[in-house]
């Protein structure tokens, strides 16, 4: 079953173990070549970092704690966290906000301070789309604080970078900077049979080697083959929702739009009427009753995912992250 399961040259990067294993502590080079490609543009190149602890206290017990996927310091004093989503939340903007906030607060010190705070960057890879309305077109929505009017910058200190896996559309022929050889990486790096065209810097074929199914031990391809079983029942569970949601989504929508628009064509006149009634009512019905069913959908198919994940030894602080669930709602299932 396990060689089933990792067929391939090289891994998942979306697995919790990958992500680990390509961007944690041994592959440092690895991570500062991929941060200054995703944070071109801004003032500083990152030349050394240091791994911080990824579990964050809040300043008294009752506060709710935050970890991270990985939280790092830069030879300036900037925070960098970086997050791996692979499931969407309907609050994940708020939740990296959230998370910069700790960042902003350990930052304090006791006694005399003059509130001089470094830069803080949450990076978020998201294996889907972010609201189109915050969305840019662009694979990479970046947001900064400024002013409304003359959009001159309020702050340095907050910066906020989504990554949307979804948008990366090119091909290998069409990569024209690094940060574009990085990108296209990341997503196709599980379907690449070898070294792809144009890759020809060394970090890449340090990351490459990094992942190559054939350099793991055997110890490291056990906790590969768990995570990247972890990461599938999520996926498929996750699909399977979304489809059952749109499915009952769209049959409630017809329903409900052929009686209202019948209610209403009937009103205004047995022929005409009756076929523009229907048409908004068919119109209205479909939006509104696709998004209750795939909301109702997305819920019943996060409670089963959370009852699996608990069944298979998951955190509640996992699950939390996975499913998007409340804490309360967890516990309870538990």
């Amino acid at each position: 079953m396990g060689q089933e399961i990792i067929e391939g040259k090289y891994i998942n990067f979306f697995t919790d173990f990958s992500f680990k294993k390509l961007f944690g502590p041994p592959s440092r080079e690895i991570l500062i070549d991929f941060l200054n490609a995703i944070l071109e543009g801004y003032e500083n190149t990152i030349t050394d970092l240091e791994y911080l602890n990824t579990e964050q206290l809040g300043e008294s017990k009752s506060d709710r704690k935050a970890v991270f996927d990985l939280y790092c310091t830069t030879s300036d004093g900037s925070r960098i966290i970086v997050e791996l989503q692979n499931t969407k939340q309907q609050k994940y903007v708020e939740r990296s906000i959230y998370y910069s906030m700790h960042a902003v607060q350990e930052q304090s010190h006791r006694g005399d301070w003059n509130y001089s705070l470094k830069a803080v960057y949450v990076i978020s890879i998201l294996n889907f789309l972010l609201p189109e309305e915050i969305a840019e077109d662009d694979v990479i929505t970046c947001v900064k604080l400024h002013t409304t009017k003359s959009k001159k910058e309020f702050s340095h200190v907050l910066n906020y970078i989504y990554l949307e896996i979804p948008k990366i559309e090119y091909e290998t022929s069409e990569l024209k900077s690094h940060r574009e050889k990085w990108l296209y990486l990341l997503k196709n790096l599980a379907k690449l049979n070898g070294v792809p065209e144009g890759y020809t810097e060394e970090i890449f074929m340090k990351f490459l080697d990094e992942a190559d199914l054939a350099n793991m031990n055997a110890d490291e391809r056990l906790w590969y083959i768990r995570s990247l079983k972890a990461y599938r029942d999520t996926k498929n569970q996750m699909d399977y929702m979304k489809e059952e949601g749109f499915e009952r989504g769209f049959e409630k929508g017809i329903e409900e739009g052929l009686k209202e628009g019948m209610e209403k064509g009937m009103e205004k006149g047995r022929n005409e009427g009756m076929r523009a009634g229907m048409e908004r009512g068919m119109e209205k019905g479909r939006n509104e009753g696709m998004r209750a069913g795939m909301e109702r959908g997305m819920e019943k198919g996060a409670v089963n995912i959370a009852k699996n994940l608990l069944g298979k030894g998951f955190s509640i602080e996992d699950i939390i992250e996975l499913t998007g669930l409340s804490e309360e709602i967890i516990k309870t299932l538990k």
